[in-house]
């Protein structure tokens, strides 16, 4: 039976996009969730066919914070004999989360602020 579920977490890579063979677009997110201080659960996210999709397609990269709505499906397929199963959400809707991450730049790079000045031209200055 299906649940309801909200993911909360970083895309593992950029999102893949394929298409089947009647033209539905499937968007497939993997993203990364924290359990607590040292676990990680991985996340299987398909947008098949809609609008949220295409914006994750477009605009969500490796590393993005963000929050995946949908509801879980038990996908079943059967190789060399073994029978397999994964849980997978079908998702529904997205939004980013936080803010967005930068190139890390180092306070060695960051220029210099000016020396301060001790004459009354600060008082000038509305602020």
């Amino acid at each position: 039976m299906p649940t309801s579920i909200s993911v909360i977490g970083n895309a593992g890579a950029d999102p893949e996009i394929r298409k089947t063979n009647n033209g539905l677009e499937i968007v497939e997110l993997r993203v990364a969730s924290q359990d607590g201080k040292d676990k990680t659960s991985w996340w299987t996210c398909k947008f098949l066919g809609n609008k949220a999709g295409e914006t994750v397609a477009k605009h969500v990269k490796k590393g993005s914070s963000v929050m995946v709505v949908g509801r879980t499906e038990t996908e079943e397929w059967e190789k060399d004999g073994k029978k397999n199963s994964k849980v997978v959400v079908l998702a529904s809707d997205f939004s980013f989360i936080g803010g967005t991450k930068s190139g890390g730049e180092k306070s060695a790079d960051k220029p210099k602020s000016a020396p301060k000045q001790e004459d009354n031209e600060s008082s000038d200055i509305p602020f």
